[in-house]
């Protein structure tokens, strides 16, 4: 028996919004690999990801709504920790 909705769940994290001691999470579009020198750091990196999963989960969620498809949510989530 199919659900009659379906879902994409994305794993994220809240600390894209700040915490352990940083500020909110922004991206860099021209070096999302942060290979610029002195760029990398292992909490930015992460940091990063997770915000990114959400700037997609939302935009995946905007595009389905904008065509119309009803039968599919988009959402994210935070496990905690």
């Amino acid at each position: 028996h199919a659900a009659p909705r379906a879902r994409v769940v994305v794993v994220s994290s809240s600390l894209h919004a700040g915490g352990m001691g940083n500020g909110p999470c922004s991206l860099d579009f021209d070096d999302m690999q942060l290979i610029k020198p002195g760029a990398y750091e292992v909490g930015k990196a992460y940091r990063q990801s997770k915000l990114a999963n959400l700037m997609f989960t939302r935009e995946l969620q905007r595009r389905l709504t904008a065509s119309g498809c009803s039968s599919v949510t988009a959402c994210a989530l935070s496990p905690g920790f």
